[in-house]
Parts: C-alpha cells; structure tokens; sequence
C-alpha cells in the first residue's frame, strides 16, 4: 500500500510523495513507520490511493478523450474528441480549476495527447491529410498543427525517455511515425499483420497491444525497430484499449468483455491474465494508470462507471461507490501528476489522490 504524509512547511500542509529511512548506510522506502512527536512514538500509517474522487469539472458539451501531464510545466492537458462538435482544450495546474485554450484544429477526431521534450503533442484518428494528423503546443493552451504521415489513423501516442521520443501507432495500418519533438515525423515500418491501438512506454522498452483480438501488438526498445508480440492471451472479442507502467509492471486493460480484460507483464512480452471484479453494465475496462503506490482502471457505459485498484498489479478491487453522482457520463481516460490522479471524460472532470 502506499503511503500518504503530509509536512508543515511555513503554516501549510504539504504531501510528502516519498520518505526514505537509513537502514545499515541505504536509504530504504518506508511504508510505515513511527515518528517522534513531542517525546512519544506515534505510528504513520499507509493509505492507498485513488479510492476517494470528487468532481472538479462538470458541462455536459465536454468530451474529452485524453489527459496527460507535464512534470516540467507542473500542468495537466486534456484534449476532446468532439462528436458533438464542440473542440475543447483544458489545462489545469491542480486537477481542480480548469481554464480553456484555443484548439488545435476543428473537425478532427484528435485522440490521444502527452507530453515530452518540452511539448504537448496532440494526434489524429480518420482520414484527415497528413496536415492535420498532428498538432503541437509548448503550454496546452495554443496549438499548431503540423505535417504527420498521411493515409492513417492514429487513435494512440506515447513518449520515451530512453530515447527521448515521441511514438503514434496506427490502428487501420502496419503503420508507426516518430518524432523527437513532435514537430518532424518518420515512418516506421512495423511487423506485418501489426495494428495497435495503445501503447506505453516503461523500462526502457515501447510496448503497444493490438486494437482488436485478432492481429498482433508489438515492442520496441528504440522506437524504430518493432518486434511483433504473437504470444498474448487467448482472447474473444477483446479489444486492449489501454497500457501503463509502474513499479516494474506492465498492466494493460481492455474493453468488450468481462473476461480477459486485464493482464500483466513484467517485461512488456510475456503477459499473465488477472482475475477483475465484474460490474453489472461494464463490460471491461477503458484505461488505466500508476501513481502514488496504486494501479486505477476505470471502464463506463452509457448508462454507468466504476474503477478498480490494486497496489500490486496482480489482486483487484472494486472502488466503493465510484462516480455515482454522474453515473451516466463516460470517462476516456486518467493520468497521475502532481500527487493526484485525473480523469477525464464525457461531461466531466474528476480527481482522487
């Protein structure tokens, strides 16, 4: 379980993210602990994240798709999809107050946002020109569009540290693009029958898993050479919508079915299936996020949502009594930054720390 404690630092409480303890000349972790206050030992103890949520944003000509956040800018990003034909832009230093910017341009089923090298990146599903597959900005606020690889859709994109790279995986093509910054791309050529439909990057390593359960994922540790993943899970009628890594895990979720929706691996290759709570209405999950000790998977409906936690990977629970004030109002995706979880979706914004 994670720990949550909070320091006075000139009258206001702050959340300290991590303590470490010396331990025979190594700093260890602590998970908990006792502290000395006024002459006695008082036991700290551990709380897991990502169980208490509250609404920060609620308007119902909101969709947004996507949510990530900037260590660097100390700012959260998110983008919409806009079948409604709305185009919305939001950043928010906190999760909580939320300003819009000027969207990339209208018209176009952007899907997935991050950030990485000093921009956030913004790219395109549909059969828009390779002029308006991608769009940059360098605050979330004000964006450019810039020249992508055209005759694809991508529904997914993901950043590297190691190398510091940008990577859009296409879904209706064997088709990869890269970019240092976001702003110059290169195809890549990827494993045949390869078509991915989300992707992360965690140990060194680019992983991305198949946008329908019958064609393969792929890996890379360059970004630009793909090696195709054949050995997953037997599945039926899954769709993986969503990968994340943390804590020297790999979990990975998916939609379509109550079954088979959520596996895990230790390297990005080799994947285990994980036992899920079934919720009535929600046939798997949508995405999923590390942070602060705690894995969060949420899935909705058009009618509910619910989210699960585990602090291992492995042992799942359900979130007792997720969303219910806006039950009917789909989530897309979440993030952590910034000591809080965020998600985002149809007609809202929520957060949890």
């Amino acid at each position: 379980m994670s720990m949550t404690i909070y320091t006075n630092i000139d009258g206001s409480w702050r959340n300290v993210s991590s303590v470490k303890t010396n331990v025979d000349g190594a700093w260890r972790e602590v998970t908990k602990g006792d502290v000395n206050i006024g002459g006695s030992y008082r036991t700290v103890f551990s709380k897991t994240a990502g169980l208490n949520w509250a609404t920060r944003r609620n308007d119902t000509t909101d969709y947004f798709v996507s949510v990530c956040y900037s260590d660097a800018l100390g700012l959260f990003c998110a983008i919409s999809k806009s079948p409604n034909g709305i185009y919305k832009v939001a950043t928010s230093p906190d999760g909580i107050t939320w300003a819009l910017g000027t969207p990339p341009s209208t018209g176009i089923s952007w899907n997935s946002v991050c950030y990485g090298n000093g921009y956030f990146v913004t790219v395109a599903s549909g059969t828009e020109t390779s002029t308006r597959k991608v769009a940059t900005s360098i605050d979330g606020s004000t964006w450019t569009n810039r020249t992508g690889i055209s005759n694809a859709s991508y529904p997914m994109l993901c950043y590297g540290e190691t190398p510091k790279l940008f990577v859009a995986s296409a879904d209706n093509t064997d088709s990869i693009m890269t970019s240092p910054t976001g702003v110059s791309w290169t195809l890549r050529t990827s494993p045949a029958n390869v078509r991915i439909g989300c992707m992360c990057w965690g140990d060194g390593r680019f992983v991305g898993l198949p946008s329908t359960y019958d064609i393969y994922g792929a890996y890379s540790s360059n970004g630009t050479s793909w090696t195709a993943l054949t050995n997953l899970p037997a599945t039926n009628n899954t769709i993986w919508r969503s990968i994340c890594y943390g804590n020297g895990l790999y979990v990975a979720v998916a939609a379509g079915s109550n079954i088979n929706n959520l596996m895990t691996s230790s390297d990005g290759v080799l994947w285990t299936p994980r036992t899920t709570p079934v919720f009535s209405g929600i046939a798997g999950w949508k995405t999923v996020c590390y942070g602060n000790g705690a894995y969060i998977a949420i899935g909705s409906s058009s009618t509910t949502n619910a989210a699960i936690s585990s602090t291992d990977g492995i042992n799942w629970a359900g979130v007792s009594g997720f969303c219910s004030p806006s039950s009917a109002k789909t989530l897309e995706s979440i993030c952590y930054g910034n000591g809080i979880f965020v998600a985002v979706g149809k007609g809202q914004i929520l957060t949890s720390d």
